[in-house]
């Protein structure tokens, strides 16, 4: 959460003046009870003159006038605290900044109790970037405080300048001391919000918010950050009614449509997202983000003509946007025109801050067009420039295993998994390599490794469970794991499969037919899934349906002579041919 500290500063200058006025005639009257000192008293009274015209004019906003006339009056009265105060407000009225940190650093000098320089001096240091001038910030207003315990301003300033350092107990005192001294005034609570979410109190967040915004209905800052608390927690319903609300108060307000449909993106009304996109894009028809934006939302969507149709418009205006080029290729892609593609990628600058998402893509396409090699060149270029991107490493590996090269695979990831032992996704990953190298004791013990490190992975579950069943061991830990990730992730095709198998391993083939029967239809029939209703059939006698099965696995892998299934398959046809002739 982003807070500009310098707006504040100038919103508070014209109460801020008020308190020169006042130093400013004490120093008068003095000088009148000081006959001797008659020139001097003249000089005080002119001094008083002009910066007299000066607030007239910085009232008026006469910025130059009012520069002028406080320059007058601090140089005929150089040793004037309040007069030097008067001049740095004129000076951050023209956003002369350090200049007016000096003349309040002069100021204090001059008067060390002056309380007003050191509240705008403290306010000064808080919109510095500067971490050394952000503990003189607290230090200064601290230091105001102390001369004024009913300043809540300062309170204000110091707990915005403690929840930006984190300090969030000490910003939460700041601001609750605030609302103390200003219990009508809503931004304590609104600041208060902030700082709870910050420090991950959601409910007394809400709870400061919903004071604020009954303050003041109108707030709309406070409205906005009420509204992403409302999404945290849940209330979905309360959360679009103040959407809803800032919408239809401010139809020309494209942040409002923009926050909004991202709201609506977030839980998945995406068709009700891209409308309140199309609103804000009416009001600025040429924000290139704002149409990157809802082109990425059509992909999102998989409206790829209409993510097209929003990228090309792009790239007319700005032929060398490169994320636009790169998400026009990926719609290319999904829409099978390969050639496009690859045309844009390769026009996108090797030395691009997306270059590694673009050897990504050209990688997942010269697979998709079968030239395996090339697709490995690419990505290993990619891991070699980024070798702790995990879905990198985890994309490599699965390139390496699909060309057979399991070893390859197996070093890559067991050197990653060096760095970063826990992580599920290469685990798992891992286990596969090793059981398609044929090493499966290692297999096995990695997989149960990523059990004990989360013992609600289904996948690793699933396979270990639907190990044990095809080598017929452990057949009840194997039905205890395939029923427990088939808990964890319902409706999966290749876990009902797992399950079924298990049934068929512990003789029991009528449920093991039934629960196959609904995988064979979650998975479209898998040829796996074919082969292993095949084989039910097989044992229950009825080897007409075990060879229908059979050959629909054939004809679900198409073309692919080379793959271990249809080996399997057509060994099981032909075995099962020469038997039913054998009984004629």
């Amino acid at each position: 959460m982003h807070l500009n500290i310098r707006i504040l500063i100038v919103l508070l200058l014209l109460t801020c003046i008020s308190c020169a006025s006042k130093e400013v005639g004490k120093i008068s009257n003095d000088a009148q009870k000081v006959e001797e000192q008659e020139d001097l008293t003249i000089s005080k009274q002119q001094a008083y003159y002009h910066f007299s015209l000066s607030r007239l004019h910085l009232f008026r906003r006469e910025f130059k006038e009012a520069l002028s006339e406080a320059r007058i009056a601090e140089q005929i009265d150089p040793n004037s605290a309040a007069l030097k105060y008067n001049f740095a407000l004129v000076l951050i009225s023209v956003n002369r900044f350090s200049e007016a940190l000096a003349m309040l650093e002069r100021s204090i000098e001059l008067n060390p109790e002056y309380d007003p320089a050191h509240k705008l001096l403290g306010r000064i240091y808080a919109s510095s970037n500067d971490p050394i001038k952000k503990e003189m910030a607290i230090e200064e207003l601290s230091k105001s405080t102390e001369f004024d315990p009913n300043d809540s301003e300062s309170y204000m300033f110091l707990g915005i300048i403690q929840s930006e350092k984190g300090d969030y107990d000490s910003a939460i005192k700041s601001f609750r001391k605030f609302t103390e001294l200003s219990p009508r005034d809503e931004r304590g609570y609104y600041f208060l919000g902030r700082v709870y979410y910050l420090n991950n109190s959601l409910d007394r967040a809400e709870d400061n918010l919903e004071r604020a915004v009954e303050l003041n209905p109108n707030y709309n800052s406070a409205l906005i950050d009420l509204a992403m608390i409302y999404e945290k927690t849940g209330k979905f319903k309360e959360t679009e009614e103040i959407y809803k609300s800032l919408v239809d108060r401010f139809p020309n307000n494209m942040d409002v449509y923009l926050r909004y449909g991202n709201f609506l993106y977030r839980t998945n009304r995406k068709n009700d997202a891209s409308r309140q996109y199309e609103k804000a894009q009416e009001l600025d028809m040429n924000n290139v983000d704002l149409k990157l934006r809802l082109a990425l939302l059509y992909i999102d969507s998989k409206e790829y003509d209409n993510a097209i149709e929003q990228l090309r418009l792009i790239l007319l205006a700005d032929p060398d946007n490169e994320r636009a080029k790169y998400y026009l290729a990926l719609s290319y892609v999904e829409t099978g025109n390969y050639d496009h593609a690859l045309e844009l990628l390769n026009s996108i600058d090797e030395n691009s801050d997306i270059s590694n998402d673009v050897l990504i893509q050209k990688s997942y396409l010269y697979e998709k067009q079968g030239n395996i090699d090339k697709s490995i060149e690419l990505i290993e270029q990619a891991y070699n420039a980024d070798p702790e991107n995990e879905s990198i490493v985890n994309y490599l590996s699965i390139l390496y295993r699909n060309s057979k090269r399991y070893h390859d695979a197996i070093v890559l990831l067991e050197n990653y998994l060096q760095t970063h032992p826990d992580n599920e996704n290469l685990l798992y990953s891992l286990g596969v390599a090793y059981f398609m190298d044929k090493q499966e004791s290692n297999s096995i013990s990695t997989m149960e490794k990523l059990i004990e490190i989360n013992p609600e992975n289904s996948d690793a579950l699933n396979f270990v469970g639907y190990y044990y069943a095809d080598k017929n061991e452990k057949l009840d830990k194997a039905m205890e794991y395939v029923q427990k990730a088939l808990e964890l992730s319902p409706n999966k095709g290749y876990i009902i499969d797992s399950l079924g198998w298990v049934y068929f391993k512990k003789g029991d083939n009528d449920k093991a037919l039934e629960l196959l029967m609904k995988a064979a239809t979650l998975t479209s029939n898998d040829p796996e899934v074919m082969s292993h209703i095949g084989d039910v059939y097989r044992e229950m006698g009825n080897f007409n349906k075990a060879l229908y099965y059979y050959e629909k696995g054939i004809e679900m892998i198409g073309s692919d002579d080379e793959d271990e299934i249809a080996a399997e398959l057509k060994s099981k046809i032909e075995e099962l041919k020469t038997k039913i002739k054998s009984e004629k």
